[in-house]
């Protein structure tokens, strides 16, 4: 399985850590703890990032539409 590399994808989004744990109903420490790769985050959260990063895809995509 492949490991998610969170640090980059709240890059990708453009949040901090905190606001990346509020985003998907985590703590900070676990944002920090994943991104240091001390552990793994859960399946939920895993499946929260997956979310919040299509809603970021179809944003770009419905701008670069709008620009067209």
């Amino acid at each position: 399985t492949p490991v998610l590399n969170v640090k980059r994808v709240r890059q990708y989004l453009g949040l901090t850590q905190a606001q990346l744990a509020s985003a998907i109903g985590f703590g900070r420490r676990s944002v920090v703890r994943w991104e240091h790769a001390q552990v793994r985050p859960h399946t939920a959260a895993v499946r929260a990032l997956r979310v919040l990063v299509t809603r970021r895809r179809t944003e770009l995509a419905h701008r670069q539409t709008d620009v067209a």
